[in-house]
């Protein structure tokens, strides 16, 4: 897990450096949703779809995302 909150930070890093990027958007619902955060993985697909309307890996996130039950942490 903790890779996965490395992850999160380097994304979210990223994410502030290159707002209208949504590479970093995909790896920050990837990191998401490997902690179990499907909600937040979901918000943040969502996001990199907003900037790039095709993007196979926001698409492929956001349905993989959404067929998860919600942590309840």
């Amino acid at each position: 897990r903790n890779e996965f909150a490395d992850a999160l930070r380097v994304a979210q890093d990223l994410a502030r450096e290159r707002p209208d990027w949504p590479v970093a958007l995909v790896i920050q619902g990837m990191a998401l949703e490997g902690m179990g955060k499907h909600k937040e993985a979901r918000a943040a697909y969502s996001q990199a779809l907003a900037l790039e309307p095709g993007n196979v890996a926001a698409l492929a996130g956001l349905r993989r995302a959404g067929a998860q039950k919600p942590t309840l942490y």
